[in-house]
């Protein structure tokens, strides 16, 4: 009896090694990102008065808390295969913190790949090259940091608008 105890524990061993070594990787990350912002302008309304605001940080409020960078919530991961295949996925959730308005929750990214080598094939919602180059600022949705208020263009002397 003893003998077949030990046998049985020895092939279960060494097939949850075999799994443990097989296992998949899991990464779960993310960010918070609140800040404080100072407005600190006349009432013309010519300075630019920041980003994700509700409060509209305007000249009757001139401290409001501020989500310039959206908060993120991630897990993505990957398993390798047989004959070099590796699988791979990942999701991306904006999570709103000042719950201020709006969806609370939004996907950013989620995508499914499969690669082998040099060779990948994706899947999903993913940024694109195109989006990297024109739509960093010009959505206004990332911080440019703190204290960063623009007067408008067509104020400014020599300007062209």
């Amino acid at each position: 009896m003893f003998k077949k105890t030990s046998l049985a524990l020895a092939v279960a061993g060494f097939t949850l090694a075999g799994n443990a070594i097989a296992a998949p990787s899991v990464n779960i990350s993310g960010f918070v990102d609140l800040g404080l912002e100072h407005f600190s302008g006349d009432e013309t309304g010519l300075i630019f008065k920041g980003f994700n605001s509700p409060q509209g940080n305007n000249d009757d409020r001139n401290l409001a808390m501020n989500n310039p960078v959206v908060s993120r919530f991630i897990v993505s991961g990957t398993e390798e295969h047989a004959n070099g295949w590796t699988t791979g996925y990942h999701i991306e959730q904006e999570v709103n913190a000042l719950d201020d308005g709006g969806a609370s929750v939004n996907t950013r990214q989620g995508y499914i790949s499969l690669s082998k080598d040099k060779h990948n094939i994706t899947v999903g919602s993913q940024w694109s090259p195109l989006f990297e180059y024109s739509a960093w600022n010009a959505m206004k949705t990332e911080g440019h940091g703190y204290g960063a208020y623009y007067y408008t263009a067509c104020e400014l002397e020599g300007s062209l608008s």
